[in-house]
């Protein structure tokens, strides 16, 4: 890791070296394109190779600083590998674990919210999901929805349904969302 560090750092500063030369390469055909403007009796010749030279250098520097951007993308390339030729297992996608897979995919598309992206799934797969598994996460979407927009009442409800679970469990959740009720009358 200490080589990769050093490698970046190193890296960096010979970008930074070479945004300063650009910089200035850039800053000294702007005085020369201001000399031939104010300049009204001028060698022509000399201000164009003056132009050409700076020009030159600047895509020379170009090059090397390109080069050095273009390392860092391996490098991180390198960094974030990740081995996924498991998911071409025979043994994972075939059988009984085919609908624990299938299953895994559902239940993750439903805790993300993607209720719709989870018909299609079951649609496409012709997997049959549970419709008593799929009702928490439902319920759950809408409570969500409903919080974004500050409406508290969906979750005050399911607080009133689940009271005992969450005596049970010492939670004061219902007491933080008549808090945020609170908050939200005081802020108006």
């Amino acid at each position: 890791m200490d080589a990769v560090f050093y490698f970046k750092r190193r890296n960096f500063l010979k970008v930074e070296s070479k945004h300063q030369e650009l910089e200035e390469g850039l800053s000294n055909v702007d005085d020369l394109i201001a000399a031939i403007e104010n300049n009204q009796e001028m060698d022509v010749t000399w201000y164009l190779n003056q132009v050409k030279t700076e020009l030159s250098n600047i895509s020379g520097s170009h090059k090397d600083w390109h080069g050095s951007i273009s390392r860092f993308g391996k490098v991180i390339d390198k960094q974030l590998t990740e081995n996924v030729s498991f998911l071409s297992n025979k043994a994972v996608t075939s059988g009984k674990n085919s609908y624990l897979l299938n299953q895994l995919i559902c239940e993750h598309l439903l805790r993300q919210g993607n209720l719709e992206l989870v018909e299609k799934f079951l649609n496409d797969s012709g997997h049959q999901l549970d419709e008593g598994k799929k009702r928490p996460f439902v319920e759950l979407n809408k409570i969500v929805e409903a919080l974004k927009r500050k409406d508290l009442e969906p979750a005050l409800q399911w607080c009133e349904r689940n009271k005992a679970a969450l005596k049970k469990k010492n939670s004061s959740l219902e007491f933080m969302l008549h808090r945020l009720i609170f908050i939200f009358f005081v802020e108006r």
